[in-house]
This record gives C-alpha cells, sequence and structure tokens, in this order.
C-alpha cells in the first residue's frame, strides 16, 4: 500500500491536472463558481473597482453602482484577456463581462488568494486559441504589431462560465466591501478623516441603489421579449436582492458580518437549486 500523499503534493497533482489534463469546459465552470463565491477573490476585485471608481459627466453614483450591480446579476459572461508585455514584467488583466465593461475588470494577481481559480484561467490564456487537440479556446486573438500587447476574445465557453456564476453571491460580498469600508471610516483612529455618519450614508446608499435593481428586475419579469433574453434572472435571483434591500433598511442588521453570512447562504441556495434543476 502506497503512503498517502502529503497535502502540498496532492495540490502540486491538482495544479498539473488543471494546467495539462482537464476539460476546458470544467474548468470554466469551476472558473465561474470560483470568482463569484471565493470571499478573498470577490472582496479584491471590489475593492479594484472601488480603487479605479469613476463618475462620468451626467451621472451619479448611484447610477454607475447600479449598472454594476445589474452587470454582475444579467450580464451574459463573456471572458475576455488583455496582456501587455512591459520592460520587467508583464501585466494581465481579465474581464468577465467583456472589454466594454472595464469596470468589472480585475488584474490577474488578484487571483492569487485561490491557486485553483488563477491555474484555470492561466490554462486559458497559455494555451491561447487552441488546445493540444486543436479545440478552440477563444475564437479570436489579436496581436499588436510589436508585440507588446496581446488580446483574446470570443471564449468558446462563456455559457458554461455564466451559468456557474452564483450571481447574488457575489452582489452579497461586492456589499461587504462597502459596509466594511463605512465601519472603517466611522471607526477610525484618525479624526481627520473619521466620518460619524459613514456607516448611515452608505447604508441608505446601497439600499437606494438595490431598489433600483429590484424595480429594473420587476420590469424584466413583466416584459416576456426581454425576459428571455436575460437566462440569469430567476425568482432565487428576486428573491434574494429583496433580502439584501431588507439588510440595508435596518440599522442593526447592516454590517460585513451579516452580509458575509448572506453571501454564504445564497451560495448554497444557488449551488442546491442548480442541482434540482439539472434533476429535472
Amino acid at each position: 500500500m502506497t503512503d498517502a500523499l502529503e497535502p502540498h503534493e496532492v495540490a502540486h497533482a491538482r495544479l498539473e491536472h488543471i494546467l495539462e489534463h482537464e476539460e476546458p469546459a470544467v474548468l470554466a465552470r469551476k472558473l465561474g463558481q470560483r470568482l463569484t463565491i471565493s470571499p478573498m477573490i470577490v472582496r479584491a476585485i471590489v475593492a479594484d473597482m472601488n480603487q479605479n471608481f469613476e463618475i462620468p459627466d451626467g451621472k451619479t453614483a448611484v447610477e454607475v453602482i447600479v449598472s454594476q450591480m445589474l452587470t454582475v446579476l444579467l450580464g451574459r459572461a463573456q471572458l475576455e484577456i488583455r496582456s501587455i508585455e512591459g520592460h520587467s514584467a508583464a501585466e494581465l488583466q481579465v474581464f468577465p463581462f467583456g472589454f466594454e465593461n472595464q469596470a468589472i475588470s480585475f488584474p490577474f494577481q488578484i487571483l492569487r488568494y485561490d491557486w485553483e481559480a488563477m491555474a484555470c484561467l492561466q490554462r486559458f490564456q497559455l494555451q491561447g486559441r487552441c488546445n493540444n487537440n486543436g479545440a478552440r479556446i477563444f475564437h479570436r486573438d489579436h496581436v499588436t504589431s510589436d508585440r507588446t500587447r496581446v488580446t483574446y476574445s470570443r471564449f468558446a465557453y462563456n455559457a458554461v462560465l455564466g451559468n456557474a456564476m452564483l450571481r447574488t453571491a457575489f452582489l452579497a460580498t461586492y456589499l461587504t466591501v462597502y459596509a466594511a469600508q463605512a465601519f472603517e471610516k466611522q471607526n477610525c483612529d484618525n479624526v481627520e478623516e473619521r466620518s460619524s455618519t459613514a456607516i448611515e450614508h452608505t447604508r441608505i446608499l446601497m439600499q437606494d441603489c438595490l431598489e433600483h435593481v429590484a424595480q429594473r428586475l420587476a420590469q424584466i419579469v413583466a416584459n416576456p421579449r426581454e425576459r428571455g433574453t436575460v437566462p440569469s434572472l430567476t425568482p432565487l435571483m428576486r428573491t434574494q436582492v429583496r433580502e439584501l434591500i431588507e439588510i440595508c433598511g435596518d440599522k442593526k442588521r447592516f454590517s460585513s458580518a451579516v452580509l458575509v453570512h448572506k453571501a454564504v447562504e445564497f451560495a448554497r441556495q444557488q449551488l442546491r437549486a442548480g442541482k434540482e434543476k439539472h434533476k429535472k
């Protein structure tokens, strides 16, 4: 009988399997889940989004945030990758919802919090247009004449990726970042930076944004033609959005801890619903 493998040996074997042998569709499903369920990844993505948060002329903060929320909930997955070669290193930017949704993108190094997600994306990026058997991974690529910029688009497994996304779990974690930042600002040691209304302001802002989201979801449901173009919208999603609105409407419940717990609960509900759907 062979000795049991050490944890690092198991991880290495799993990494090798992902990079060389696993079916791309399986990896696309895993990546979709990891990008939306891993708290560390989601927090890092949202923190990066907030760091680069911009309000275009003629727009309000509410409109920008609502747009981001609706993209996460309803946007079709459209994995695209941009690689820029510098003098000392290469930068890789990932766009889960396509280049046109730059607000919801992130640098590859964010995935350091989850080596399996990093390995999945690395496999796709390294193989480029085709895998070892000649099957398409990305249907389109573009290399600049000086070879400093490479883009990959039209991912062959976008449908699989999108179906695997746990979207309301991502949204709940999205809210935890705003809540945590508000609590930090209100309770920071620096008197000049401290804000006595940060938590209340953020709570009301998030509630307002979610109300707009809920209205948009209701509009889509009421329009049969539009409803057929948004496969990710389900009764469960609408219920979970209402739960988040209730949390934001309650001063005692609005906290990052409550929202993290809700993200985990949403993920479990969505995974359970997915299994039941496949049984039918």
